[in-house]
């Protein structure tokens, strides 16, 4: 179950995560927001339950 961030903290995909990479799948319409902290689009977009949904990785630091 997800979590809701208080007021003013930072989102989750801006939180370091050492070295590793991170691969995730967003829903397209919020994809700028994933990008804003380092993600890059990969594969062709995918309709999942109706919604949009796009690729994203972000590669280690």
């Amino acid at each position: 179950m997800g979590t809701v961030s208080p007021a003013g903290s930072s989102p989750p995909c801006s939180r370091p995560t050492g070295t590793r990479p991170v691969v995730l799948h967003a829903q397209e319409y919020v994809a700028a927001l994933y990008e804003r902290h380092g993600f890059v689009r990969f594969g062709t977009p995918y309709d999942e339950a109706g919604i949009r949904h796009v690729g994203m990785h972000r590669p280690g630091r």
